[in-house]
């Protein structure tokens, strides 16, 4: 059964608060985006795996200008 409204809670990873981190990315939110990936049919797997690497592409990004 797809479960698609759980890849739009992926999403809302960018909708989080700036005094997580220097980021403004909340890795625990990323981490649980990470874990409802394994409940998706394997065609939601790549949006939601995008999604979640975005942001921590968008973390890194932060760190390397620390």
């Amino acid at each position: 059964m797809s479960n698609v409204s759980n890849v739009s809670n992926v999403s809302n990873v960018s909708n989080v608060s700036s005094s997580a981190n220097p980021s403004g990315v909340d890795l625990s939110e990323i981490r649980e985006a990470i874990s409802l990936v394994q409940g998706h049919e394997l065609g939601e797997h790549v949006i939601a795996y995008d999604q979640i690497h975005a942001k921590l592409e968008q973390a890194l990004r932060s760190i390397d200008g620390l």
